[in-house]
């Protein structure tokens, strides 16, 4: 493993936002333009999220129909409405930021850390793309088409990091989603599946020294997930938490930053070829193996700053701005090792 890995992600983490606004940590209301809970998609009485739900854990490299946009159906297009703002706003931030960033959250871990610190967060996010297939005759669907493999799973790692700062809790995020794949995917999912879901993603967190229980589900679908104001936080026993099976569509941003997705890019070109040379960054992360060439680098010459007047500095001014066509004189005294302008 590059020796510049562990300082990169530091770097990242550094950046991250523990604050209970951020819905990565706290997620107590579902604003139409960020998030879609898969609980919806029931209103008509058919367990629908079940199947979406079920679709994306089975870790096939296909796309997952998520709604049927029907010209009559009220419901359908309010909900289709939803999804059009959310991916406007996704696709937004990817042309600002050159990022994707959309993933379906599931296993919610619900409770305090200690007091105040009501989380409500997914242990594990599926990124998925949301397109707009058009259908024959007119119809359309949305789909959550796949960001890599069909099986490809990341920690939330935002949580993570607020269990280690508010619990000091420290659990490694590449062995749980090592695990979390052996877990999630490719199982056979009947009868009361959600409860056994719930059970497992628990059993992976009490192994890693949390107290985590798993109730149970009474409903075939998907939960709806709680929703809550700032001042009815439930008021549950701290580091007592329980993990229940929601799954929401949004972004769970580790920060709002586009330097995050820097950082995990470097850290993938690293992880897949340790030796790359990184030129200037390899400098700035401290290895003095990695080097620049010697010809890029400059050593800036001493200067000595004259004390000017007024209209010196308006001449220099103008100078500077393109505003003016005079030449500023540079003198430098070899033995003194000084410059002025």
């Amino acid at each position: 493993m590059s020796v510049h890995i562990p300082t990169l992600r530091l770097l990242s983490d550094q950046l991250s936002d523990l604050s209970m606004r951020n819905r990565s940590l706290r997620l107590v209301r579902l604003p139409a333009k960020r998030t879609f809970d898969l609980a919806t998609l029931d209103n008509n009485g058919d367990p629908a999220s079940s199947g979406v739900l079920k679709a994306l854990l089975s870790g096939k490299n296909t796309n997952v129909r998520l709604l049927d946009v029907g010209a009559e159906d009220k419901e359908a297009a309010r909900l289709h409405k939803g999804l059009t703002h959310l991916d406007r706003e996704v696709r937004l931030l990817e042309q600002e930021r050159g990022v994707y960033d959309l993933s379906v959250g599931v296993g919610f871990l619900c409770g305090n850390a200690i007091e105040g610190k009501y989380l409500q967060a997914p242990v594990f996010l599926i990124p998925r793309r949301l397109v707009l297939e058009r259908r024959p005759r007119g119809a359309s669907r949305w789909a959550l088409a796949p960001i890599g493999d069909g099986d490809t799973v990341d920690v939330n790692r935002t949580l993570l990091l607020a269990l280690h700062r508010y619990m000091d809790v420290r659990i490694d995020a590449d062995e749980l989603e090592e695990d979390a794949q052996k877990r999630l995917f490719g199982h056979a999912r009947d009868g009361a599946w959600l409860d056994g879901l719930s059970a497992s993603i628990a059993e992976l967190l009490v192994q890693r020294g949390l107290s985590v229980t798993a109730p149970t589900t009474p409903a075939l679908g998907v939960p709806p997930l709680a929703m809550f104001k700032a001042d009815e936080m439930p008021t549950t026993p701290e580091r007592r938490f329980e993990l229940r099976p929601h799954a929401v569509l949004g972004r769970f941003p580790l920060a709002d930053t586009a330097l995050i997705e820097d950082y995990r890019r470097l850290i993938e070109m690293l992880e897949a070829n340790p030796d790359q040379p990184l030129g200037f960054s390899g400098m700035l992360l401290g290895n003095p193996e990695d080097k620049a060439e010697q010809s890029l680098r400059i050593t800036p010459p001493r200067m000595h700053i004259e004390s000017t007047d007024e209209s010196q500095e308006d001449a220099i001014t103008r100078v500077m701005s393109g505003q003016s066509l005079a030449c500023l004189l540079y003198t430098s005294d070899a033995a003194d090792e000084r410059s002025s302008v």
